[in-house]
């Protein structure tokens, strides 16, 4: 709250200046700008014509009228003297008989003064007026201030992407009858959502929102058709009454076929820079290829379950905390029946990665790979495989390194069980043969990377 109202958000002033500048420039003949697009917080006035020297400042204050009057009066004689400055009070101005003497070029007005020249003024001006506010009625004031000035732009501007370290990226784009706004993921943590206005009076107020995989699913599924019925949220299209009926999260709207296009085509542009977001967190982490509908939680790999209870055994006997031997790279996960995850450290207090599991009904385990964490990083900083480990690094490193060290052991369990008759005179099992048979239950769910 405190940001936004220090960059004007919730300033009620900031909201009407533009319209109120419009107004001045029907009436009066003038060519008022907003000083404050120019430069925010522009000092002493808001509003200006400096050709022909007329000047505004807008404000909704309510207390300390007189004072306000003398101060600024003050502060405008100083800087631009010989200029003509207009107080509008956008409630109601001080009894005359309260406010402080001014000079000539300085006045003091408010909403009644306005509707009274507004009445006076030829048909013409009356119409321009009740046009400008009927347009100021069909707009949908997103949350930052806009230029009301500008008729529709606020529903027509190019694809936007703005990005702060550390936060969502902002989406918008206009494209005359509807935009849109999008939190675009940054980080594997972040959830998309995005929200869709309308320019229609009617549908001005509605304002459907997706958020999630559940969301982006429903926006992106077939999109290669445009509008067409195959989309997930069109619902149908009656071309002999130019209607279109779509379903966006729990809104349904009817809306002509051009206006749905301009949706179709913004959905299509969302695409792209939701995808490019995605693909941007998954090449940093090294997920690439690999199913990633859950950023945090993604499958690698199906392991018999008998090879996923020697990875949990492995783990739990080999801790980060017994010191610095070459497998001692686990924190102990003592958990003797569901025997659910394997976690990797070298310092016992951030993660390399974790590894949990999932039973599925054949025997199997599915395997997910999970992020690590260092508390003195940011969640997509550190995946170089020293303080934190990629997906790829990760199976590669299980493919070639610990699994076959675990057929090694299960290979000299196997020798040191034998009988003494099948030493005498059975031959064992070549090693090969026993490994291509511990690891058959082993199936990466991407591509294992070269060395």
């Amino acid at each position: 709250m405190a940001q936004c109202n220090a960059r004007g958000f919730l300033d009620l002033a900031r909201y009407c200046e533009d319209i109120v500048a419009q107004i001045f420039n029907i009436l009066y003949g003038i060519s008022l700008v907003n000083l404050n697009h120019r430069k925010s917080r522009f000092p002493v006035v808001d509003l200006g014509d400096p050709a022909q020297g007329v000047y505004l400042q807008v404000t909704t204050l309510q207390s300390h009228q007189c004072r306000k009057i003398a101060t600024t009066a003050a502060r405008f004689s100083q800087r631009y003297a010989g200029n003509r400055l207009i107080l509008f009070f956008v409630f109601t101005k001080p009894s005359p008989q309260s406010i402080p003497a001014l000079a000539e070029d300085i006045s003091v007005l408010d909403s009644a003064d306005l509707i009274q020249k507004i009445r006076a003024a030829d048909p013409a001006g009356q119409e321009a007026i009740l046009a400008l506010l009927r347009r100021v009625e069909d707009a949908a004031l997103p949350n930052s201030p806009i230029n009301l000035l500008a008729g529709d732009e606020e529903f027509n501007f190019p694809a936007t992407c703005l990005s702060c370290p550390g936060q969502p990226s902002f989406f918008a784009y206009g494209l005359g009858r509807v935009r849109v706004d999008a939190y675009l993921p940054t980080s594997y943590h972040d959830t998309f959502s995005c929200c869709f206005t309308f320019l229609k009076k009617e549908l001005s107020s509605v304002n459907p929102s997706l958020s999630g995989r559940d969301g982006a699913k429903i926006l992106f599924t077939n999109r290669n058709l445009g509008l067409s019925p195959n989309r997930l949220f069109v619902g149908f299209i009656h071309q002999e009454k130019d209607l279109a009926r779509i379903h966006l999260g729990s809104a349904t709207i009817h809306i002509d076929p051009h206006t749905a296009t301009q949706l179709c085509q913004l959905i299509d542009a969302l695409y792209d820079a939701y995808t490019d977001h995605i693909e941007k967190i998954l090449s940093i982490m090294g997920c690439a290829g690999f199913d990633t509908d859950n950023l945090d939680r993604i499958p690698v790999l199906y392991l018999a379950k008998g090879i996923w209870q020697d990875m949990f055994h492995f783990a739990n006997e080999h801790s980060v905390y017994d010191g610095q031997a070459q497998w001692n790279c686990f924190i102990p996960y003592h958990d003797p029946v569901w025997q659910g995850r394997i976690q990797f450290s070298d310092t016992g207090r951030s993660l390399l990665c974790s590894l949990s599991k999932e039973d599925r009904p054949n025997g199997e385990v599915v395997v997910f790979w999970e992020p690590g964490y260092d508390l003195c990083l940011p969640d997509m900083c550190g995946f170089d495989n020293q303080l934190k480990w990629r997906l790829d690094y990760t199976l590669q490193w299980i493919v070639e390194q610990w699994l076959p060290l675990l057929a090694k052991q299960r290979y000299a369990m196997a020798l040191r069980s034998r009988g003494r008759l099948h030493r005498l005179f059975c031959r064992p099992m070549p090693y090969e043969d026993f490994a291509r048979f511990y690891l058959r239950g082993m199936t990466p769910l991407g591509r294992v990377p070269d060395r």
